[in-house]
């Protein structure tokens, strides 16, 4: 592992140098009246693939600790939200908002951080409450509450959630509570629960999968460390835990390099950024990792193809577990990688 440290330079220029008259008439939701009063927590781009004018093709999606979901449209400068839903709970409480992520479509050539999702994706949200939810927002003109499914919740905030860019019913949160879950959409309770350490707990800041690897995620605590998880090698253990945080403090963020697969960047409370460079094993694709990619581009499961829009059942990892086990006695490959069925 080699460490090199992020210089950091107040005089941000785009691509093509600096743009003054940007820098000077900023757009701005403040005076929309559609505008969040608690802090935004999560901002990500989505497009609209329907929409053949590039400059209203792409919409901004917010997120609030008020427990409001808001899409953008740049071209209208922001004045006014395309569409305000609230998130709200079981008892209809509004929530606040920590994570947010939308599904890809997965494949072997897919990358998440190279693709932008579809407004039509499924969004994935993890809640101050500690619960996870799922819904498909689309963009409806006016202000409504989420058609919501509930997974089991975490007993403590959910700080970080990630849709896997290979598998598209597959995702992951982490919370407070000192755990890592991996969820099928398709079914409530986790499929999967890793505790980094189990002697104390590990204040969970922030996840992401590799875009370069379908096993690969990697997470950053309180502790101040990296986590990097490689599933095909441990189920249970990552791979890499190494102290990320200047002098130990807390680590909140981290994001692999869609264009550079050896590096992987953190930041920390006392406002350090920091690049790592990783190992080629942890981002060269294995060939079960390929197998196991084709064999969802497949159609996998015809019981699971046919629920991906369905509500999450707790009877659906049964059912997809029955309906992929292959006939000539081997084990699946998805199983065989992950240490279950999806």
């Amino acid at each position: 592992w080699n460490l090199a440290e992020a210089t950091q330079n107040e005089n941000v220029n785009s691509a093509d140098g600096p743009s003054t008259s940007t820098l000077n008439t900023p757009w701005s939701s403040f005076a929309s009246g559609s505008s969040p009063k608690e802090p935004i927590s999560r901002l990500l781009w989505l497009q609209n693939v329907q929409e053949q004018n590039v400059a209203k093709r792409y919409i901004l999606c917010s997120a609030s600790q008020d427990g409001k979901v808001l899409f953008w449209n740049p071209h209208k400068r922001l004045a006014e939200c395309e569409a305000s839903y609230d998130v709200q709970n079981k008892r209809h409480h509004l929530v606040g908002v920590q994570g947010l992520s939308f599904s890809h479509s997965g494949g072997a050539t897919q990358k998440a951080s190279n693709s932008i999702p579809s407004v039509d994706s499924v969004m994935i949200l993890g809640a101050e409450s500690g619960e996870v939810f799922r819904t498909r927002p689309g963009v409806t003109t006016g202000k409504t509450a989420l058609d919501i499914d509930h997974y089991d919740p975490h007993s403590g905030p959910v700080h970080g959630v990630d849709c896997s860019p290979f598998f598209r019913n597959l995702f992951m949160s982490c919370s407070s509570d000192g755990s890592i879950r991996l969820y099928s959409a398709l079914e409530r309770h986790p499929l999967a629960t890793l505790e980094p350490s189990t002697e104390s707990k590990h204040f969970m800041y922030n996840c992401q999968f590799s875009p370069y690897r379908a096993s690969v995620f990697a997470s950053v605590s309180r502790s101040s460390f990296l986590h990097i998880y490689d599933m095909e090698r441990s189920k249970s253990k990552p791979a890499v835990s190494i102290e990320a945080g200047t002098q130990g403090c807390p680590v909140l963020c981290l994001r692999f390099n869609s264009a550079n697969p050896e590096l992987i960047a953190t930041g920390d409370m006392k406002g350090n950024v920091q690049l790592w460079q990783l190992s080629s094993h942890l981002y060269t694709a294995t060939e079960l990792e390929r197998s196991a990619v084709r064999k969802t581009e497949s159609g996998g499961s015809p019981a699971a193809a046919k629920s991906a829009n369905a509500a999450p059942s707790a009877t659906a990892a049964e059912t997809s577990k029955v309906a992929e086990q292959p006939k000539d006695g081997s084990e699946d490959p998805v199983r065989q990688l992950l240490g279950f069925m999806l």
